[in-house]
């Protein structure tokens, strides 16, 4: 047993994939297999084998970075099921990453057509004797023509 240990109940996780123990009289977390501190060597990811970004974010979900409606992520380096939590407070929990990517490449995607499409209204207030293109379903080119007034009920 550790050196470090000197508790009598055992506390453990896993950090970036890696089994780790908690100190109670340091207070800190230590690798099992070597007892430093996790935070004095920057580890890979067990999983993928990658170290994480500068910024601290799994090297696997480094593209999750720059959007701004996820609160947090975890691929789970292979030991625990990764998850994506985000800003309105939904969480997603998926056994593989690249499941997780998937379905959020999918949100990435509608969260970008619905800024694109904010903009747009924005522009059309803010710049309203110049018309605006914006692409509609006929159907859809119909019921704003409704709205509008410019056509009758039928």
């Amino acid at each position: 047993m550790s050196e470090n240990m000197n508790h009598k109940r055992k506390q453990t996780s896993y950090y970036r994939g890696h089994s780790i123990y908690y100190n109670y009289e340091t207070e800190k977390w230590y690798y099992e297999d070597n007892d430093k501190y996790i935070k004095s060597e920057n580890r890979p990811c067990a999983r993928c084998g990658k170290t994480p970004t500068l910024s601290g974010a799994d090297y696997c979900l480094k593209d999750l970075e720059v959007c701004d409606f996820i609160n947090a992520a975890c691929c789970g380096h292979g030991e625990r099921i990764g998850y994506i939590s985000l800003q309105d407070g939904r969480i997603f929990r998926e056994i593989d990453s690249s499941d997780i990517l998937f379905k959020m490449s999918r949100l990435e995607d509608e969260n970008k057509k619905l800024k694109e499409e904010n903009e747009q209204l924005r522009r059309l207030f803010e710049e309203k004797e110049q018309p605006i293109a914006i692409n509609l379903t006929e159907e859809d080119a119909k019921e704003l023509r409704k709205l509008l007034g410019l056509i009758d009920d039928e």
